[in-house]
């Protein structure tokens, strides 16, 4: 009797612990829902600061000297995947406009990301001084360096895994004055 008693028992607590592994789970599946809820609305946030500094600078929708000098300095470290962008905004193809040009005069205040590498809006949000200062991301991320954020702003399923190398060796290349 005692035996079976105590069978009967465990059989309950299996049954509850098992209740409570489900409910955990649904828990758990509720807080990462908000928590991604969260982190969308911080992203957003950040990309509306960087549009609210570019609105209050100087910014001009025609190609400018800055914007030259920018586009070399991405073109120089291969930042900027044209295929990647105009396949993932196929808007900017039909326009034929220079998906570079477009990207550092329209899509990194859209939200858009110059490669499958990068995403522009968690860089903002990883680096608000980028988004308070109205810099391009991509020119920020190059010229400052993605530091000890670097899987924050660099997208992890990048399929040419070289764009955080690239800045690393230009970083390099600055410090040792040859820039």
């Amino acid at each position: 009797q005692l035996q079976q008693a105590y069978t009967e028992e465990t059989a309950q607590l299996y049954d509850r612990l098992g209740k409570s592994d489900d409910r955990i789970g649904q828990l758990e599946e509720f807080v990462s829902d908000k928590l991604e809820q969260i982190n969308r609305q911080n992203r957003n946030a950040a990309l509306s600061v960087f549009r609210n500094a570019i609105r209050q600078s100087s910014f001009k929708r025609k190609i400018t000297s800055k914007h030259r000098r920018d586009a070399a300095l991405i073109r120089k470290y291969g930042c900027f995947d044209i295929e990647y962008y105009l396949a993932e905004y196929p808007d900017v193809a039909e326009s034929e406009v220079d998906p570079l040009m477009h990207y550092l005069q329209h899509g990194a205040v859209e939200g858009r990301n110059p490669s499958a590498g990068f995403d522009t809006t968690e860089y903002l949000y990883s680096n608000m001084d980028a988004a308070i200062s109205g810099i391009n991301p991509l020119v920020h991320f190059i010229r400052f360096g993605p530091g000890a954020s670097l899987p924050a702003m660099v997208r992890a399923d990048a399929s040419s895994g070289s764009v955080g190398k690239e800045i690393h060796d230009f970083r390099e290349h600055s410090r040792a004055g040859k820039h």
